[in-house]
């Protein structure tokens, strides 16, 4: 008898447990922001596309509001559709909104366990921000690097005058590797099959490749980590051997160099360099040196991959509108003329020109940030979020929002200039596209610098015009990128040539006599 009463006793007790677990997961889901209904266990992953979320978060965007509560396996995921919303949780609440959602795909599994993009908030990810802000945020940093800048923006408009049929991606990204290997590493390049380089792009591309949903999936479960690579769905761990390697290659090698170049007294201007020499006695200890060296690969990596992006946009939508091309050209003309290119000076006298750089960063960067995550439990605009909640801002729906860019499929500049004063303010994608909060980028303003610098130059001596196939029929070009971890315009073909022959013997001058 006793037995049983203890029995019923115990039933009963866990009866009540769960019917409280019940109950309260019921007040809590009714305190949750609107989205989707899931399913149990997997919760929303059977709605997600294998490529481009954004565009599902949008539409669920337009059904739900600016925040769209959604679940991954058991993670919790916030996605903020629009800039207001951004703005309010990203900025307004940064103290709860600034750590990073622990990334088992990119941090474990490739190896990019240190860089400060991706590990959480803390004093190690101050200490590299620091870092990179000192050396790349200063107006004195800034105009230290302007001479390296300057030499390579004129060997990308050689290399555009003597090779214009061989325009592609490749050409781009080399001519910013050769400018971050020098700024960041202190490297010149003497071969355009530079070791380091070629290293460092295998890395990017085997990234790139390998980070779609099915890899990133493991950030979500993390048991998946566990699956052999036969069982369908895994095959992406075959190549993550290969691709770990080079990414671990990438931070040890030319970090290394660039160690010992400055033990040897050579020049010490570049990023490394300084950042060691500014310590106490011009030394770090072994672990900050392990920090330093995974601070200056993230620095390298993240030029390289999103100037290579804007840049090649910027081309991409000069061939699909050669008005907005003349038109800043004649601006150009009338403030520089042709016997120089245009320097950082010239600026806030070439407004059309900004705009186009605007207009770019609309339609270029990535489509969703690299998450947020929640450091606690906050209530946010009424809605109960708990800690480790991850916070997707998705950048796509943002720059596509029809109220702040009416027509937003249309490439037109001249959107910025209609705008009242605290419209294009609030509106200049510079304000957003570089992040939010404290987890904004720290060298956003070097990199706005130089693409300005590069779009100016390229517009000041070259015009730009659809390819012909060997009909001699124009070959049109679609504005369309891939979807991955990072997202490029797809490949495709233009006409480049200098605009006179006076830009010709310019630019070759340039070349043979660098500042």
């Amino acid at each position: 008898m006793t037995v049983h009463i203890t029995s019923l006793t115990l039933l009963f007790i866990l009866l009540s447990s769960l019917a409280y677990v019940w109950y309260r997961g019921r007040i809590r889901s009714s305190k949750l922001p609107p989205g989707p209904r899931p399913l149990p266990l997997i919760g929303n992953v059977h709605q997600l596309p294998l490529k481009d979320q954004h565009k599902t978060f949008a539409e669920w965007g337009r059904e739900y509001g600016d925040l769209i509560y959604l679940r991954i396996f058991a993670t919790p995921v916030l996605v903020v559709h629009s800039l207001s919303a951004a703005r309010e949780l990203l900025e307004g609440k940064n103290s709860v909104t600034s750590d990073r959602p622990h990334m088992v795909f990119v941090r474990e599994f490739l190896g990019y366990d240190s860089c400060f993009p991706f590990i959480p908030y803390g004093e190690v990810w101050r200490r590299q921000r620091k870092w990179v802000h000192t050396a790349l945020e200063t107006k004195e940093s800034l105009a230290s690097y302007s001479r390296s800048q300057r030499r390579a923006v004129h060997a990308l408009l050689s290399d555009l005058l003597n090779e214009p049929e061989r325009y592609s991606q490749h050409l781009i990204r080399r001519y910013m590797a050769a400018m971050m290997m020098v700024i960041v590493y202190g490297h010149t390049m003497t071969s355009k099959d530079d070791a380091f380089v070629r290293t460092a792009e295998e890395a990017m591309g085997g990234t790139a490749k390998l980070g779609d949903i099915a890899s990133s999936l493991v950030d979500f479960l993390p048991i998946l980590r566990h699956l052999p690579s036969w069982i369908p769905g895994m095959g992406f761990k075959r190549k993550i051997p290969q691709v770990r390697q080079l990414v671990q290659k990438t931070m040890d090698e030319p970090f290394e160099m660039a160690r010992k170049a400055m033990i040897d007294g050579h020049d010490q201007s570049y990023f490394v360099a300084k950042i060691i020499s500014s310590q106490s006695e011009g030394r770090l200890l072994q672990p900050d040196q392990l920090l330093l060296k995974y601070a200056a690969g993230a620095l390298y990596i993240a030029a390289v991959d999103t100037t290579a992006t804007t840049l090649s946009t910027f081309l991409l939508a000069m061939v699909l509108h050669p008005e907005v091309l003349r038109k800043a050209q004649a601006e150009i003309d009338r403030v520089v003329g042709g016997t120089r290119l245009p320097n950082v000076e010239d600026r806030a006298s070439l407004p059309y020109v900004d705009c186009i750089i605007k207009e770019v960063y609309r339609c270029a960067f990535p489509f969703l940030g690299i998450p947020h995550a929640m450091s606690r439990d906050e209530v946010l605009r009424g809605h109960n979020i708990a800690r480790g909640t991850v916070i997707v801002a998705n950048l796509w729906a943002m720059t596509q929002d029809s109220t702040l860019y009416p027509e937003p499929e249309t490439f037109r500049p001249e959107r910025f200039q209609e705008m009242d004063s605290h419209t294009a303010e609030q509106a200049d994608p510079r304000k957003f596209i570089f992040g939010f909060g404290r987890r904004i980028c720290p060298g956003r303003h070097f990199a706005d610098m130089n693409i300005w610098l590069t779009i100016s130059s390229i517009i000041a001596a070259f015009d730009i015009s659809k390819a012909r196939d060997a009909e001699g029929n124009e070959i049109m070009p679609q504005m369309s990128f891939t979807s991955g971890l990072v997202s490029f315009p797809d490949p495709f073909e233009c006409d480049i040539r200098p605009r006179t022959a006076r830009t010709r013997h310019l630019i070759s001058q340039l070349s043979e006599n660098p500042a």
